[in-house]
């Protein structure tokens, strides 16, 4: 009944730790109490849900429905909420995004493969009722150069602090222009897979004032080769980054040492440059380079590495704080696995990933299962 619902809501509401799921706990059962019982809601849990508004986590909860979005916004005061995969609303439902009273509500927003055009975006983001948006996904919607010209110098950019623009058809042209915006000054993570940036690209980018407080750059599959990892390790601005992903690019180990030997990438503790193609010397030389690094997480997935290449990577290796090693979609064998169990070096790994090695025989999955905490087979 109705007591038993409010007294479970003081105890989630009085928790003293908040996981994942806390929002979504809250939601549903806020949900289920109205419908039970919808006067005694407006009565007793309105006002009480009103007085312990500001401590909720923002956003409450990720929902692709925004029907239920909207029903929320009346049931929890002061809620905010995050709107994914607009690739599922019809252009009716985009047409009247603005005037719901769910939309000031929101501070996410996934539009990425959605019916929307870049003129709707645009056009959306003029809007009187446009919310303060923290995270804004608008990959695959084809902005092209002219667009994130117009998108770039958009005042209501000014407290996001994560844009996404994969497979928008950027070159050079559109990385300037994002360079250039004065009002990505919030911003903390930029996710700009699958364009065409190449290293022109990466050193206009690189001007940008706003990457200062830059924390993950994702720039996979942009036709970079050593210059723009080189522009990239040369950039006094990324010193506070943390995350840096660059797999499918055309660089080789060349550029990724020059990552690792960069005094402003000293803070990094994840790194993927996966899909490279990497000589046993050359992972050995990345390996050395590693070695005293702080990094915690290292990805090179499908980089073809066999047997020879572990041993290059083992023996390279003098001292590391890797706690997760991403081998996965590799050539390695069970003499491959048993150097990853017995090196030294890489005892700190605590997690393991070789999904996708199909020549990994039952005498090396066994190896690998009794020594790593996290194995991914």
């Amino acid at each position: 009944d109705m007591d038993e619902l409010f007294a479970e809501l003081r105890s989630l509401l009085h928790a003293h730790a908040r996981g994942e799921t806390w929002g979504g706990e809250l939601a549903a059962l806020v949900e289920l109490a109205h419908e039970h019982d919808p006067r005694r809601y407006r009565e007793q849990w309105l006002p009480y849900l009103s007085d312990d508004a500001r401590p909720w986590p923002s956003p409450l909860i990720t929902t692709r429905e925004f029907d239920r979005i909207e029903q929320l916004v009346e049931l929890l005061p002061g809620a905010t909420f995050a709107l994914g995969d607009l690739a599922r609303l019809s252009r009716e439902d985009m047409a009247r995004l603005p005037s719901s009273p769910g939309f000031p509500a929101l501070v996410e927003m996934d539009m990425a493969l959605g019916v929307i055009t870049r003129d709707d975006a645009l056009a959306l983001l003029d809007s009187e009722q446009m919310p303060a948006l923290r995270v804004l996904d608008w990959g695959w919607c084809k902005w092209r150069d002219d667009g994130v010209e117009v998108l770039a110098n958009h005042p209501r950019l000014s407290d996001l602090v994560e844009l996404r623009l994969d497979d928008a058809r950027l070159t050079a042209r559109g990385a300037e222009a994002l360079a250039g915006s004065r009002h990505l000054t919030a911003l903390e993570q930029l996710q700009l897979r699958k364009n065409d940036l190449r290293d022109e690209g990466v050193s206009a980018l690189l001007a940008a004032p706003w990457l200062a407080s830059l924390e993950l750059l994702d720039l996979e599959e942009n036709q970079l080769g050593d210059a723009g990892f080189m522009a990239i390790a040369n950039a006094p601005r990324l010193a506070n980054l943390d995350v840096l992903r660059l797999s499918e690019n055309k660089a080789s180990h060349e550029g990724t040492i020059a990552l690792l030997n960069s005094p402003h990438l000293r803070g990094l503790t994840e790194l993927d440059v996966s899909f490279m193609e990497l000589t046993p010397h050359g992972l050995h030389e990345l390996a050395v380079a590693l070695s005293d690094h702080p990094i915690k997480q290292l990805h090179l997935c499908s980089c073809e590495l066999g047997d020879e290449h572990i041993r290059a990577l083992a023996s390279g290796l003098s001292n590391t704080s890797l706690e997760l090693l991403d081998l996965s979609h590799n050539l390695l064998r069970d003499a491959g696995a048993r150097v990853l169990v017995e090196s030294r070096a890489l005892s700190s790994i605590r997690a393991l990933d070789v999904y996708g090695n199909d020549d990994l025989g039952r005498l090396g999955i066994e190896l690998l299962r009794e020594t790593y905490e996290d194995i991914g087979l």
